[in-house]
């Protein structure tokens, strides 16, 4: 089994006893402990934009259930209070003032026996994207009636990535047919070989076909399809970059009611 199939962790949502909503989120081992990560909008309830209540009885979600592991492969589900008795949040933000990236990390303590397969564990390379490049998005679109299965969504970036990584968007563009449920899907890359380009400083060539020596990038925490001015479905969806994790982590605060 490939190791990232483990990753992501199936979500549910609930005001009370009443399911609101689904959704994909995975484990990372910060500074201060383990988190579960996921959108902010999975946790407010709430588009991250426009602040509108995403369910259709304007639900608010205030617990989440987790679905967990043990090592004899038996599975069963935590459920964790995610406001405080006096109606505060518990999760994490970043710092920017207007709450405006997409990503949120939930603190947690699990039980001794659960596994725990965090994202920032699993081995990583750093090679160079290019636009048409294949990404996969892990996580859980189907509304199943048995076990969850994480299900590989490949896409394709749909922009130059180094408008990303050179700070002009805070996240990638991919275009891919996701559907409901994949919001907080971890999002990777992946490539069988990475060459240099001789004589051009910077630049590699990424072979992704074949299955041995595969190098996997971590790109971010997926977050569902851009609208446009029309509310028109763009086929478009929004990557927020691996690398706000970690300043939440080492720098984050808690979200405002």
């Amino acid at each position: 089994m490939n190791p990232w199939t483990q990753v992501p962790v199936y979500l549910e949502f609930f005001f009370n006893e009443t399911l609101l909503s689904r959704g994909t989120g995975f484990f990372w081992e910060g500074t201060t402990g383990t988190f579960l990560v996921t959108n902010r909008h999975n946790f407010t309830g709430r588009d991250n934009e426009t602040g509108k209540a995403l369910h259709t009885n304007l639900g608010i979600p205030n617990k989440v259930a987790v679905l967990c592991g043990r090592a004899d492969k038996t599975v069963f589900t935590l459920l964790f209070d995610i406001w405080t008795s006096d109606d505060r949040p518990t999760w994490w933000v970043h710092r920017d003032k207007d709450r405006r990236i997409d990503v949120a990390l939930f603190p947690v303590r699990m039980p001794s026996d659960v596994v725990i397969n965090a994202a920032n564990h699993l081995p990583l390379t750093d090679f160079q994207l290019g636009v048409t490049d294949e990404a996969f998005i892990l996580g859980f679109p189907l509304k199943l009636q048995i076990l969850p299965v994480t299900i590989w969504k490949r896409g394709t970036l749909a922009a130059e990535p180094r408008v990303t990584e050179e700070g002009l968007l805070d996240y990638y563009l991919l275009d891919a047919s996701t559907q409901t449920g994949m919001s907080g899907s971890p999002v990777i890359a992946r490539c069988s070989e990475v060459i240099p380009i001789s004589g051009v400083p910077g630049r590699q060539i990424n072979f992704n076909s074949g299955r041995s020596n595969i190098a996997t990038r971590f790109l971010g925490v997926y977050s569902g399809r851009l609208r446009n001015e029309k509310n028109e479905d763009t086929l478009i969806g929004r990557v927020w970059r691996s690398e706000f994790i970690s300043e939440i982590d080492q720098d984050g605060v808690i979200d405002e009611a």
